[in-house]
C-alpha cells in the first residue's frame, strides 16, 4: 500500500508540474480517458509519460505538445477525422478537442479552462499544422466493423483499432503498405511500419507525404529522387530499387502500362517491383536525376538549383568558382585591395611562388 501511495503522490506531482495548472491530483484509472489531459493510465494510476511520436504511446493516444510544457506527453484522443469534438465551438486539433476563437465563456467549467492549447514543438505562439485530408480510409481510426467504409476491416494494430483495406494480393494495397494476414478472417493492406500513425489517415500539406515510420509530414522525394521507401514518393509514385540494392530512386507507378511525358526525359519502361505492382522503371540509371544537367537538389528534396557548394561552380566554370548560398548561383569571387584572385576563385597576397 505504501508503494502504490508513493506512486499516486509521484503522478500528482508531476502533473502539477508538466501542466502547470493546479488541477486535480492524480487518481486511481482502469483506462486513459479517465485521466486528464496530458496524462494517461499505468499501473492502474493517472500518470505523465513523455514522448517523442506517436510510436512512443500506447493504445489510442496522441503525442502533443501542451502550452506550458517543456516536452511531448501522451494523453488519450480526443477526437480525430470524421470523429467530430462535443463542443459546438471545439475544433480537432492533433487529435485534441481545442476551443475556438468566438466560444467567449460558453465553456465556463475550470476542467475545460485548464485545457490548454496544443501548439507545434519550437513555436511561441500556439499554432497547428494544417493538414488536407489522406485519400480513402487507410488507418481511420474505428471502434467497430460500422466505423469503416466497404471493403474495409476494423482491426487492431499497434495498440489501437484502424480500419485497414481488405486485400488478397499487395498490388491492390498503396505505396508502403503490404497485404498482411492482419486477422484470422483474412488479409488487410498494412503499413510497412506495422503501425497506424496520425498523417497516415489524415494527411499532410501539398508537397509532403506521410512518413509512415515516425509519424511526421516530411517533404516528398521529386521523381528520380532517392528514396528508402515508397512513402517518401507521394501518392501515384513508388521508390524502384535495382535488386539486392538498400535505395532507390522515386518513379510513377504504371498501371496503364504507359509511363507518359516523363519517359522522354528519363528514359522509363513499364515494368514491375518485387511485388507485381507496375511501376516506371529507368532504362538508364545516369540518366534518372531529381534535376536536370548542371543543377542539384536542395535539403527540401523538392528544390532545384544551381549551386550547394563551391565546387560545383568550380566543375562548371572556373571564372565563376563562388556559391552564393543565399540564392544558391555561382558568381566570380571580388577580392578585397591589395588580394590577388587566384585560379581557383581564392583571394590572397600571393597566388603562385612568381608572386
Amino acid at each position: 500500500m505504501r508503494k502504490q501511495a508513493l506512486v499516486v503522490l509521484f503522478a500528482a506531482v508531476a502533473a502539477i508540474l508538466s501542466v502547470g495548472c493546479g488541477g486535480d491530483t492524480a487518481s486511481s484509472c482502469t483506462a486513459d480517458t479517465e485521466c486528464t489531459r496530458g496524462q494517461v493510465c499505468q499501473a492502474q494510476a493517472c500518470a505523465v509519460r513523455e514522448c517523442v511520436t506517436k510510436a512512443d504511446c500506447t493504445g489510442d493516444q496522441v503525442c502533443v505538445l501542451l502550452q506550458g510544457n517543456a516536452n511531448k506527453v501522451c494523453t488519450a484522443r480526443e477526437c480525430a477525422v470524421g470523429v467530430a469534438c462535443p463542443g459546438a465551438c471545439d475544433t480537432c486539433q492533433e487529435g485534441l478537442c481545442i476551443a475556438g476563437d468566438t466560444c467567449g465563456d460558453v465553456l465556463g467549467d475550470t476542467t475545460q479552462a485548464d485545457a490548454v492549447e496544443v501548439e507545434t514543438a519550437g513555436t511561441d505562439t500556439a499554432e497547428v499544422e494544417t493538414v488536407t485530408p489522406g485519400n480513402g480510409e487507410d488507418c481511420k481510426p474505428c471502434t467497430g466493423a460500422s466505423d469503416c467504409a466497404s471493403g474495409f476491416a476494423c482491426a487492431t494494430v499497434g495498440g489501437g483499432k484502424y480500419c485497414l483495406k481488405s486485400c488478397t494480393a499487395t498490388t491492390e494495397c498503396k505505396g508502403s503498405y503490404t497485404c498482411y494476414p492482419v486477422t484470422t478472417a483474412g488479409k488487410n493492406c498494412l503499413p510497412l511500419s506495422y503501425q497506424c500513425v496520425d498523417c497516415a489517415y489524415q494527411g499532410c500539406d501539398a508537397g509532403k507525404s506521410c512518413d509512415l515510420v515516425s509519424g511526421q509530414c516530411v517533404a516528398t522525394v521529386k521523381t528520380c529522387g532517392k528514396c528508402t521507401y515508397d512513402f517518401q514518393c507521394g501518392d501515384g509514385n513508388r521508390c524502384y530499387k535495382a535488386a539486392q540494392a538498400a535505395t532507390g530512386v522515386c518513379t510513377p507507378e504504371c498501371a496503364s502500362g504507359d509511363c507518359g511525358a516523363g519517359a522522354a526525359t528519363y528514359t522509363f519502361t513499364c515494368g514491375q517491383n518485387a511485388d507485381g505492382v507496375k511501376m516506371c522503371t529507368p532504362t538508364d540509371a545516369t540518366k534518372c536525376q531529381p534535376c536536370p544537367d548542371g543543377q542539384v537538389l536542395l535539403g527540401d528534396g523538392q528544390t532545384c538549383v544551381e549551386c550547394t557548394a563551391d565546387a560545383y561552380c568550380l566543375a562548371k566554370d572556373a571564372t565563376k568558382p563562388k556559391c552564393d548560398m543565399t540564392t544558391h548561383t555561382c558568381g566570380a569571387t571580388v577580392c578585397a585591395a591589395g588580394l590577388k584572385k587566384c585560379t581557383d576563385g581564392s583571394c590572397s597576397k600571393c597566388c603562385t611562388n612568381a608572386d
